[in-house]
């Protein structure tokens, strides 16, 4: 091949790819056994790697020696002797004798220019690297989801299962083969499809993803009870799935739920029974020790009445824990459907019951405009009356009491509170208040069985809120209730 003419090095002297033109050396049996170098363009120079750029008076095997037999070598040979061209490839750079390992990489390209072996080679070095960093997230994420401890599946768009690991196939009980191309929701309880495929269903999370719970169908016919999280992933064309769907078994824990569910319906069942069967013979003995002490009050020496008014003034107490027993039972197995209910009436409802406390203690009640909740009136009212008649019950001896009655609504829930300037609690008791028969005084100083504030909690339990109490020794106390809004619930008045 005739060395490259003044125009011809123009062009290719301007090219960013390096390009060079080696001639075979030929053993006498026609054989090539090596090439040397005839033209390189000046970007084949500039490259620190370049194998006879600037050696035009050494062989590619002086300098490489390694190469002899190499595949590369036999694929340049080919080349030149059945007119084969090489298709691009990558290579790393092979380091020239006088210089340290390249971390370089190059793709390589030859042709059969007129007998002699035309190379063309371009740093790819970046893409390189790029490429293997991808290879290796691809791996550590391939084995992120298949030994996850939790069951993953990647959807299409149409819901279907593009690839699953080990754990959902362990979940539903199929193999792969069985899962990949099948519609998930073939695989989730009927009644729940609508919850994954709906509208407003899993698959209809964005990036941020979407949680919630779906029953699964087991091959052999069980439910799976599964905490799912799916999340929307963006396609970019090559992408085969849509959405990342991540399965947590949980059926143990809603078998446990409803297990203690049942169980603590039965308890209360229980309470409610034996409270309720329990008023008829203590209302028999507090009845004739009433009759013994009438009839008989003449008769009796000064200890036996003493002992008489002892047995009644005990029934009467056992009458009110009963009571309260059952009040408290009846919160979940009694309580009436959810309503709207206005606090402001319910509020003077409870000041009528009150009344006559009111007035014998001289307490004042302020309150402000309250909100409109969503909740069973009766089992407000009876939470209310008893936070406003422990507030004038434990009064402070100085002065009378003075509560005040305040309603607000933040972040969709209702916050109804009830401060008083009595005696208050000490912050060490403010949980143990609520516990039942819970007492921090003696009867002679506060009568009471110890169950109003347990009613109160039991409630806001049933209505899905709280109640929490603040305040210090002599300062008074505040309760504050707190109450789920549901959307219709709005302010009085609004």
């Amino acid at each position: 091949m005739p060395r490259p003419d003044a125009r011809f090095r123009a062009i290719i002297g301007h090219l960013p790819e390096a390009v060079a033109v080696l001639a075979p050396i030929r053993q006498l049996d026609g054989r090539i056994v090596d090439f040397r170098l005839d033209y390189a363009n000046p970007a084949a120079g500039r490259l620190p790697w370049t194998p006879l750029a600037s050696r035009p008076e050494q062989t590619l095997l002086d300098l490489h020696p390694e190469l002899e037999n190499s595949p590369l070598i036999e694929e340049f040979r080919a080349v030149i002797e059945h007119d084969e061209a090489l298709e691009p490839r990558v290579e790393r750079a092979l380091p020239l004798p006088d210089r340290e390992p390249s971390n370089a990489f190059y793709e390589v390209r030859a042709f059969n220019v007129d007998g002699e072996l035309a190379v063309f080679w371009r740093d790819v070095s970046n893409r390189h690297r790029a490429e293997q960093a991808l290879r290796e997230s691809e791996a550590v994420l391939r084995a992120a989801f298949e030994y996850a401890a939790v069951a993953k599946v990647l959807l299409d768009e149409e819901a279907r299962c593009v690839r699953v690991n080990s754990v959902l196939c362990r979940l539903l009980g199929y193999g792969e083969d069985e899962l990949v191309g099948s519609t998930f929701g073939r695989f989730v309880h009927p009644s729940d499809r609508p919850a994954l495929l709906g509208e407003e269903g899993l698959l209809a999370a964005n990036e941020q993803g979407q949680q919630g719970e779906i029953r699964c169908l087991h091959r052999d016919g069980r439910v799976v009870s599964t905490l799912a999280t799916c999340a929307a992933v963006g396609l970019s064309g090559k992408q085969p799935f849509s959405h990342v769907l991540q399965l947590v078994d949980i059926t143990s824990l809603k078998q446990a739920e409803a297990e203690l569910a049942q169980s603590n319906a039965d308890l209360e069942q229980f309470a409610y029974v034996v409270s309720h069967d329990l008023q008829e013979p203590l209302r028999m003995v507090s009845g004739y020790l009433q009759l013994l002490e009438r009839r008989y009050i003449g008769d009796l020496p000064p200890e036996a009445r003493e002992f008489i008014e002892f047995a009644v003034g005990g029934a009467n107490r056992m009458r009110d824990l009963i009571k309260d027993l059952l009040a408290y039972s009846r919160v979940t197995t009694r309580g009436e459907p959810f309503q709207a209910c206005d606090l402001n009436d319910i509020l003077e409802s409870v000041r009528l019951n009150l009344e006559v406390a009111i007035e014998e203690s001289g307490a004042v009640i302020e309150a402000g405009d309250l909100p409109v909740v969503h909740g069973d009136p009766i089992q407000l009212a009876q939470a209310l009356q008893n936070l406003l008649a422990n507030a004038i019950k434990f009064a402070a001896k100085d002065r009378p009491p003075r509560i005040t009655v305040e309603g607000q609504v933040e972040a969709g829930e209702a916050r109804l509170t009830v401060a008083d300037n009595g005696i208050g609690i000490d912050p060490k008791y403010h949980e143990v208040i609520f516990q039942p028969f819970r007492r921090l005084h003696s009867r002679d100083e506060y009568p009471g069985s110890g169950m109003g504030l347990t009613i109160v909690q039991r409630i806001a339990q049933r209505h899905g809120g709280e109640v929490h109490t603040t305040g210090q020794p002599g300062e008074g106390a505040r309760f504050v209730l707190t109450l789920p809004m549901p959307q219709r619930a709005s302010r009085a008045g609004d």
